[in-house]
């Protein structure tokens, strides 16, 4: 959910994309391969195609189960509601060579996002907390038409 705060939060009339099911760096995707037993896992630049297939499978669901309790977890989560609806909306399944992977399209809104008590931005590939003046840089983002 902060990742999806942290993309709504990149600027006004901006787009993000969370992929779930995929790693994001090599040794991950090398150490998924070993505890799952999977081989030849397809990649793109330095992103792993793993599936949500392996995730649904350790929680002893179906794939559906799986990607209706990720969709679940946005529902109940503390994200503004029309956020929280445009992403569901939007969530889009792709299979990539065997792998299914779930895209979480994340359109910005017309004001930055909290989530909880906090605001989240990106930090290259991964999200943190923004604090002091970076706050006022997200809501800078916000201003300019």
């Amino acid at each position: 959910m902060q990742n999806i705060d942290a993309l709504a939060n990149i600027g006004i009339n901006r787009v993000g994309y969370l992929f779930i099911g995929v790693s994001d760096k090599e040794e991950d995707t090398r150490k998924i391969e070993i505890l799952d037993n999977l081989s030849s896992v397809p990649r793109i630049f330095e992103f792993g195609i793993v599936g949500l297939e392996r995730e649904a499978k350790l929680k002893e669901v179906s794939l559906d189960d799986y990607i209706g309790y990720i969709i679940q977890k946005i529902k109940e989560s503390a994200l503004p509601e029309n956020l929280k609806r445009q992403v569901i909306s939007d969530a889009t399944l792709i299979t990539y060579h065997g792998y299914t992977v779930l895209m979480i399209i994340v359109k910005s809104l017309e004001n930055p996002v909290w989530y909880g008590e906090k605001l989240y931005i990106r930090d290259g590939a991964s999200c943190r907390e923004a604090k002091g003046k970076e706050i006022e840089g997200v809501y800078a983002l916000f201003t300019q038409r």
